[in-house]
């Protein structure tokens, strides 16, 4: 009966359809992966498509519109971020660190006009001399924060620190925990920006590429597809009841034509012999005659003996 119905190949196909909707809700909660998600929610939409039956369509057009959903929201290239990050590493390896030594900045030195008196030629060095004596000092102002001077082995670890601040970032990436990788890359371009000397060319490309990474939602909203899965559960619980209904009817149809037999009633007597079900007969209380013919094996009941005069 399956094989003539061709109830089975439904039955898979309802299944197959509903393991892809499930692999998909997966996808979107576990990695956040809609690209993922579209291609196996596509695929169910192909599988619920080869079914002919009636119902299938309310089934279609809530995958329609959770397919839509999928395609506008926004998408996250982890394995992009990933490499965009370890590409890094080279960049840090080649930073350059500001030498300790001081230099002292050049002096403003003035000259005096041919003709000028003698108070404006005084006055003139003196300008002169406090330009080259402030000029051997660096003047902080008071209302900035004090950076203190790195040792050398603190200079030295400038770079493996940086590093580690750039994986740690990766995998925040991995595992989407958006906020600690937000903090991670601001913690790398302020490391950058506090240590490192700017006007190399590795060092804008370390800035850049921070900025850049750290523009990227790690989060997006996702959008919900167990409408999909409600729409086929629906199908499904229809069409079992919709099976049920054409077995009864192709059985029945099957019997009739002498196909399968009939089921036996229990509640007919057995013949003792053979075992085979009796069919009652209704007999005629009309007298038989010595010339009606006696079919073989029919039982004849004895003629009532007269009582002698």
């Amino acid at each position: 009966m399956s094989n003539i119905t061709g109830l089975n190949r439904v039955d898979w196909q309802v299944s197959h359809a509903e393991h892809l909707i499930r692999a998909a809700h997966q996808r979107l909660v576990l990695t956040s992966d809609v690209e993922g998600a579209y291609a196996l929610l596509d695929a169910a939409d192909k599988v619920v498509g080869d079914i002919k039956e009636i119902g299938t369509i309310n089934v279609r057009r809530a995958f329609a519109k959770n397919l839509n959903d999928l395609s506008v929201a926004s998408r996250v290239d982890i394995d992009g971020i990933f490499v965009k990050l370890d590409a890094l590493q080279d960049q840090i390896t080649q930073l350059s660190v500001p030498s300790l030594g001081f230099e002292a900045s050049k002096a403003d030195i003035k000259e005096a006009e041919d003709g000028a008196d003698f108070s404006t030629k005084v006055s003139i060095a003196a300008m002169n001399l406090l330009s080259a004596i402030t000029a051997q000092y660096d003047i902080q102002q008071l209302d900035e924060p004090v950076k203190p001077l790195l040792t050398t082995d603190q200079r030295s670890h400038l770079k493996q620190n940086l590093a580690l601040l750039v994986e740690q970032a990766q995998l925040a990436a991995i595992k989407g925990h958006a906020k600690v990788y937000s903090r991670l890359l601001s913690q790398a371009e302020a490391w950058v920006r506090g240590h490192f000397n700017l006007d190399t060319p590795n060092a804008q490309v370390l800035l850049s590429t921070f900025k850049q990474l750290s523009a990227v939602e790690l989060s997006p909203e996702i959008p919900d597809i167990s409408e999909s899965m409600r729409a086929l559960k629906v199908f499904s619980t229809v069409w079992n009841k919709e099976k049920e209904i054409r077995q009864a009817s192709v059985g029945k149809e099957l019997m009739d034509a002498g196909i399968i037999e009939k089921p036996v009633d229990q509640k007919a007597p057995l013949d003792g012999a053979t075992g085979e079900t009796v069919k009652a007969e209704s007999v005629s209380e009309a007298p038989v005659s010595s010339d009606t013919p006696i079919a073989s094996g029919t039982p004849i009941a004895p003629e009532k003996e007269e009582p002698a005069p």
